[in-house]
């Protein structure tokens, strides 16, 4: 909600300096990753401003315990309700885990659960050796952009964790895309 407030105030003063607004990206990496697609996929209708592009890197998409098998959450439901209830700002349960029912508390943050037909066109990026934001969070994300013909690139940095310091040339190749995505989609029409 923060994001949605601060865009007036953004869009004023471009105004004033001459630079009409009528489209943005929205971006980030980590947990910046995951407000970026939480507004972009989630928020997007109602933004004051409509955005045309998500750009993001290794942030969490996915709440799914199996997905967090690298802190165990997959094999203790207090563990998840643990780590599940501090990101989503209220109490989830063991027994919530168990029966499933904490799906419906974590949708404010899952971002891979919003994502339809109507989604932004997103370039993302994931290290295969990611421990901060596992992995396998990507999966549902990729998923659900895939079926809804989303126009996506996708990159898997093979050799990287969660910093994608292993692997330049492919980061290189996703800063590129990110380039020609903002091109393609908000074309820079100069200063008035």
């Amino acid at each position: 909600m923060e994001i949605k407030e601060s865009i007036p105030a953004i869009v004023d003063e471009a105004k004033r300096l001459g630079y009409p607004i009528d489209g943005m990206a929205i971006g980030g990496g980590s947990a910046g990753g995951t407000l970026a697609m939480l507004y972009a996929y989630r928020d997007a209708k109602t933004s004051p401003v409509p955005v045309k592009l998500l750009f993001e890197a290794v942030g969490p998409a996915s709440f799914d315990p199996k997905s967090w098998d690298t802190y165990g959450l997959d094999q203790s439901p207090e563990a998840a309700a643990g780590l599940f209830s501090a990101m989503a700002g209220q109490t989830i349960t063991p027994e919530m885990i168990e029966d499933s029912s904490y799906v419906e508390a974590m949708k404010p943050i899952w971002a891979s659960m919003w994502v339809g037909k109507d989604t932004v066109p997103s370039v993302i990026a994931y290290g295969a050796h990611d421990k901060v934001c596992p992995f396998k969070t990507a999966k549902p994300l990729v998923d659900a952009l895939r079926a809804n013909d989303v126009p996506m690139e996708y990159f898997e940095m093979p050799h990287s964790g969660h910093g994608l310091q292993n692997d330049s040339a492919l980061y290189r190749k996703y800063m590129e895309a990110v380039r020609d995505n903002l091109a393609r989609y908000l074309p820079v029409s100069g200063r008035k």
